[in-house]
């Protein structure tokens, strides 16, 4: 988030912070049951041998860390090098996460962001977010949600 000269730079508006965080009870719960779709490769078999190639998902893998959340596509190299030089410890970028969590917090309402990477935020990405999401995050995000219903 860049709201300057407004407010300071990674700053969530109206609330003075740059960093949310969900509570450790909820976020023990929502990662060893993921841990489980990823480990046993459920994940992997919702989405067929060719999409798989087609996206190049050879090995999903399940991290943990910060989402920075704002208002631009990333699309080249040098933009995810300016934000990496900032925020290193940043994972991923998107554009919806942080107005969930800060509705949540406000509200005291327990949240978790999940999200699946489509891409790696440069000129490499070869294939349209609408196909991804079409052919593979709506199958990941149902398994996701079936576990956590559990």
């Amino acid at each position: 988030m860049d709201a300057r000269p407004i407010m300071k730079q990674f700053e969530i508006p109206l609330l003075g912070i740059s960093s949310l965080y969900l509570s450790k009870y909820l976020f023990d719960s929502v990662y060893s049951k993921i841990k489980v779709l990823v480990e046993n490769n459920f994940l992997i078999n919702t989405i067929s041998a060719e999409n798989q190639k087609t996206f190049s998902i050879l090995n999903p893998k399940l991290f943990v860390g910060q989402i920075a959340s704002g208002y631009q596509f990333f699309v080249n190299s040098d933009e995810k090098k300016r934000l990496l030089l900032a925020l290193p410890e940043v994972l991923c970028v998107e554009m919806e996460g942080a107005a969930v969590a800060q509705v949540c917090y406000e509200y005291d309402i327990q949240y978790v962001i999940i999200r699946t990477i489509s891409d790696v935020s440069n000129e490499g990405s070869p294939v349209g977010f609408k196909k991804f999401v079409e052919r593979v995050a709506s199958k990941y995000g149902l398994e996701i949600i079936r576990i956590l219903l559990v």
